[in-house]
């Protein structure tokens, strides 16, 4: 009965707030401002799934006819859902074959004993990684590492421990600074960019996000740095710690063909995404968007050295963001 009640309060805050604002606005902006409270109250009480709350815009356009219902139903698959979708595709290969465990160790191959060594690694590398890879993915790969690290050098309580605070902080801080680095890090980024093309008429090359923004991220690392190196640690050095990552690594063995092919495939889709100017205007329509659906496609036909495809339909459909 109660989850009868939680669902019957979305559409009765629709009418509601519709009523209130009746007069205040047009029909159609009371209709389209009650449809957002109705969902956001759905969003939070979560009596349905958020996939089913994300199709109430259709269901009322339906029935008000607020605007033609194809404007709508566009908006379920714009270039920036392109974009992300590409992206996730190639990402997840990165996931089932291991490489992002790989290339977060190997970063950390680099690290020094010190406490202000271990702070700017773990820093930089969440930084870098989350520029082209999801913040989430990026503290989701970090995070246990570093857990397992500490409790390598006798830090067995994370929760308790001092010398955890600072290097936990460092990716945290990382993966969410390093989302604004280039267009790909982050989809608030690609909205920005839609509305700057809207606005303006024309392309906004990516190249021009990372000219713009990467002495602003680099201004942001250093002033969050310096004020992670003054958080007070009980210890100047964790010593072990390079070791550890080295031993760690060399159990991973030489490159497999499936790393290989997700890293190359993303380096290539990346790369191709930056240098759009130089093939804009003989394929007009290949923006950074469709290179990554391309590519991200490629990974559900390719092959790794065990010879299954590089990703399945089931694990992207229940891994994709």
């Amino acid at each position: 009965m109660a989850k009868v009640w939680k669902i019957l309060i979305g559409p009765a805050s629709f009418f509601l707030s519709a009523f209130l604002l009746w007069g205040t606005f047009t029909p159609a902006a009371s209709f389209a401002i009650a449809t957002a409270v109705w969902m956001a109250l759905w969003w939070i009480i979560r009596p349905v799934s958020i996939y089913v709350t994300a199709f109430v815009p259709i269901v009322v356009n339906a029935f008000f006819n607020l605007i033609p219902n194809s404007h709508v139903i566009s908006q379920y698959f714009s270039e920036i859902a392109v974009l992300l979708l590409g992206s996730d595709l190639i990402c997840l290969t990165w996931t089932t074959t291991g490489l992002d465990k790989r290339v977060s160790v190997k970063a950390l191959c680099f690290i020094g004993t010190s406490m202000k060594n271990q702070i700017f690694v773990w820093f930089l590398a969440s930084t870098v990684l989350s520029i082209f890879l999801p913040n989430v993915v990026v503290a989701a790969i970090f995070c246990p590492i570093a857990v397992a690290m500490l409790r390598s050098v006798g830090e067995d309580d994370v929760t308790e421990s001092r010398m955890a605070l600072p290097i936990l902080l460092a990716i945290g801080w990382g993966s969410g600074i390093g989302g604004f680095g280039s267009p790909i890090g982050s989809s608030a980024n690609l909205v920005a960019v839609s509305y700057i093309e809207k606005l303006t008429g024309h392309e906004f090359m990516y190249y021009d996000w990372v000219i713009r923004f990467l002495p602003l991220l680099a201004i942001v690392f250093l002033l969050n740095l310096i004020f992670l190196w003054l958080i007070p640690a009980p210890a100047k050095d964790l010593p072990g710690t390079r070791a550890y990552f080295r031993e760690m690594y060399s159990k991973f063995g030489t490159m497999r063909r499936g790393e290989k092919i997700g890293l190359y495939l993303f380096i290539l889709a990346t790369a191709l995404a930056f240098i759009r100017p130089l093939f804009a205007s003989f394929l007009p329509a290949m923006k950074p968007a469709y290179v990554f659906l391309v590519i991200g496609m490629l990974m559900f036909f390719l092959r790794d050295e065990n010879g299954k495809t590089m990703l399945d339909w089931q694990y992207a459909e229940s891994h994709a963001m």
